[in-house]
């Protein structure tokens, strides 16, 4: 006969009954299910047993779990499944250990991991400087939700030019395309700039390097021609300056140099602070990496070291120990 227990049942169905660990982790969180109120589990006639499968298998890290077939056989539809999914996790007050660089390990997109972070961080300060003293701390907890991280990939995905699936991006996160789209917002509404710079590297990486074309003969002649034109045309607006110098009183003169020299700060000082002011989250390009193989290879004969000379030794030791035998 076969057996009543609902989480061995839905097990074999998914085929993760051979993990005795998760077997028992799924009862226990199936025990924890009896505090859940029963409207939360009102639109999925088996989802009990089966959500209790999914917070086994992410509180053991395990990726087997197929989310498709478990919507099947809680018998309701994704957006109700993920709706129940998160209304056990409020009621049993837990949340997925979801970082950016699992995001970015498990959908193959390591590459962005380092622009997401930036952009996340820099966000986190904007969004909770926006807020009042008392708003601020509800808002560093729901900061802390895999939905924001989700939907902070998902715009820097789309910046960079990356194809990613909205569809999958949410089964991962266990969050709804409605709740990503409504955190997308917000971080538009804040981040504007930063998403600008994303898409400028996009166009920069992207864009082909152009070689000049080669003129002819004689627009390379005539190239050449206005450059030479050119440099007379500054020696003689110098030497017309260094004549007027002469002839100016040295009191106007250095009255002139002490202006310039406290015009300059003034300007380097606008300039940093114009460039304090805006904010970078483009990584700096890191240095190809040096072969410390070569480095490591001697250019001393081996026949010259003192490990071949000990093996010679030995060597010999070992043909005239055989040769008296």
């Amino acid at each position: 006969m076969e057996s009543q227990d609902p989480i061995e049942q839905s097990l074999n169905r998914l085929n993760l009954s051979d993990n005795q660990k998760l077997k028992e982790r799924a009862q226990y969180f199936y025990s924890q299910c009896s505090k859940v109120p029963p409207r939360v589990f009102s639109k999925g006639m088996n989802a009990r047993p089966i959500i209790s499968i999914h917070l086994a298998c992410e509180s053991l890290g395990i990726s087997d779990f197929d989310q498709t077939i478990a919507t099947r056989l809680a018998m309701c539809t994704p957006p109700t499944y993920a709706n129940t999914l998160n209304g056990v996790r409020k009621c049993l007050n837990i949340q997925p250990k979801v970082t950016i660089k699992t995001i970015g390990v498990a959908l193959g997109c390591t590459s962005m991991i380092p622009y997401v972070e930036k952009f996340f961080e820099e966000f986190q300060a904007r969004y909770l400087e926006s807020l009042s003293a008392a708003k601020r701390i509800a808002a560093g907890e729901d900061l802390e939700l895999a939905s924001w991280k989700a939907s902070a990939f998902y715009i820097c995905s789309k910046a960079l030019g990356a194809k990613l699936d909205k569809e999958s991006l949410s089964k991962l996160c266990s969050c709804t395309s409605l709740d990503l789209t409504r955190v997308a917002k917000i971080m538009d509404e804040h981040c504007k700039d930063l998403i600008v710079q994303l898409k400028k590297e996009n166009t920069l990486s992207a864009r082909p390097s152009r070689k000049k074309k080669t003129n002819d003969d004689g627009q390379e002649e005539e190239d050449e021609a206005k450059k030479k034109r050119h440099l007379k045309r500054q020696r003689t607006k110098s030497d017309l300056s260094t004549k007027e110098d002469k002839e100016e009183n040295p009191t106007e003169s250095q009255a002139r140099k002490k202006s310039k020299v406290d015009e300059q700060p003034t300007d380097n000082g606008k300039t940093k602070e114009s460039r304090s002011e805006k904010a970078s989250i483009i990584p700096e390009k890191r240095k190809a990496p040096v072969s410390g193989i070569v480095s490591m290879i001697p250019g001393q004969h081996y026949k010259d070291t003192k490990r071949y000379r000990d093996y010679v030794e030995w060597r010999e030791a070992k043909i005239k120990a055989i040769r008296s035998v």
